[in-house]
């Protein structure tokens, strides 16, 4: 997913543009340091449950 694909999306979901643009930000700053930031659609999971543990485990496949 592009950054403009979140943006879309999370509009979509009641994020706003400011808080849109600072996950992208921090994303794009984990990439320039070298680290693997999470995923725009791991970010939108989160948002839409409310929680990052759960999404943020599954992607970790800790419970798996």
């Amino acid at each position: 997913m592009t950054a403009e694909e979140f943006k879309s999306a999370a509009k979509k979901l009641g994020i706003t543009e400011a808080a849109a643009d600072q996950a992208i930000e921090l994303h794009e700053k984990f990439l320039r340091m070298g680290m693997t930031p999470a995923s725009y659609e791991e970010i939108l999971a989160a948002k839409q449950k409310k929680s990052c543990v759960e999404v943020f485990e599954a992607a970790l496949d800790v419970n798996g």
